[in-house]
C-alpha cells in the first residue's frame, strides 16, 4: 500500500498520540495522495482485500468501477472529437483525431503533460479560416514519467444505487489530529511540491477544531476542508496564501 502519509512531522505525531485512522478515513487519504492513478487504484484494492468493513468495500468496488468506466468513455474516438495536448505550461503540442495518436505524440518528451478532449465547434470553411474547439469534457494529466496522474470526464451518468454509497469515501469528512500551529515554518513534501517555504496562518488552533468537529457533525464541511490549513507566504507579497492539506505539509529546515 502506498504510504498515504508522507508528513513526516505527521506520521511522528499520531505516533506520539497512538492515533489510529480507521479504514474509511485511509480510504480517503489515499484518494487524497498525489500519487499515480496505478499506485491509487492498487492501494484501495489493496485496503478493500484486508478491511473488515463490509460499506467500505462495497464503495471501494463502485468507485472503482465507475472510474474505469468513465475513462473508457473519456479515451473513446468520436465524431466531432479532438484531443489536445499541452504541457504544464499550457503550451500547445496540437490536436489529434485519436487519444492514441495524441498520448503517442508526447509521452517520449520527459516532461508534465495533458491531454484534453474537446468537441470541435465548428469546422472552418475557408483556407483562411480555423476550426473552432471549444467545451473540454474531460482530461488526463502525465507525470514526466508519462504515467496517470489524475483525470476527469464530465459525463452525464447516474450510478446504479445498488452499486454506489450515499457519503461514500471519497469527501467523507474526519478528524485527524495534526502538529501544525500558527507561525510555523512549513513546505510541501511531496515530489514537485512550491519551493517557497511558509507560514502556518493567524487561526485560533482551538477555535479551528471546534469548527472542524462542529462541521463534521453537521454534515457541513468536505473531507478537503477537514484536513486544510491556511498556509502564508510573506516573502512573496502581502495577502499571499493557500489552502494545503496537512498531509502535504513538512516542518521547513
Amino acid at each position: 500500500m502506498i504510504d498515504y502519509l508522507k508528513s513526516k512531522a505527521l506520521k511522528e505525531y499520531h505516533k506520539k498520540l497512538n492515533f489510529v485512522l480507521p479504514d474509511e478515513a485511509v480510504a480517503t487519504l489515499i484518494y487524497c495522495s498525489r500519487v499515480t492513478l496505478e499506485e491509487k487504484y492498487a492501494s484501495l484494492q489493496e485496503l478493500a482485500d484486508k478491511t473488515q468493513d463490509e460499506n467500505l468495500k462495497r464503495c471501494i468496488a463502485a468507485r472503482l468501477a465507475s472510474d474505469r468506466e468513465d475513462y473508457d468513455n473519456l479515451v473513446r474516438q468520436e465524431a466531432g472529437i479532438v484531443f489536445a495536448v499541452e504541457d504544464a505550461k499550457e503550451v500547445s503540442f496540437g490536436k489529434f483525431p485519436s487519444f492514441e495518436e495524441a498520448y503517442e505524440a508526447v509521452r517520449k518528451l520527459g516532461k508534465k503533460f495533458r491531454i484534453l478532449k474537446e468537441y470541435i465547434l465548428s469546422a472552418g470553411s475557408g483556407e483562411d479560416d480555423e476550426d473552432e474547439y471549444d467545451n473540454v469534457i474531460g482530461g488526463v494529466s502525465y507525470n514526466a514519467e508519462a504515467q496517470m496522474t489524475w483525470f476527469t470526464y464530465d459525463a452525464d451518468k447516474e450510478i446504479n444505487s445498488s452499486e454506489y454509497c450515499v457519503n461514500s469515501f471519497e469527501g467523507k469528512p474526519f478528524w485527524m489530529p495534526h502538529p501544525f500551529r500558527t507561525g510555523d515554518k512549513v513546505k510541501f513534501c511531496y515530489e514537485g511540491g512550491e519551493e517557497q517555504a511558509g507560514i502556518v496562518g493567524n487561526q485560533d488552533t482551538d477555535q479551528w477544531n471546534e469548527m472542524i468537529l462542529e462541521g463534521i457533525k453537521e454534515g457541513t464541511i468536505d473531507a478537503e476542508e477537514t484536513l486544510n490549513v491556511l498556509v502564508e507566504y510573506p516573502e512573496l507579497f502581502p495577502g499571499a496564501h493557500s489552502h494545503v492539506l496537512v498531509m502535504d505539509l513538512e516542518y521547513a529546515d
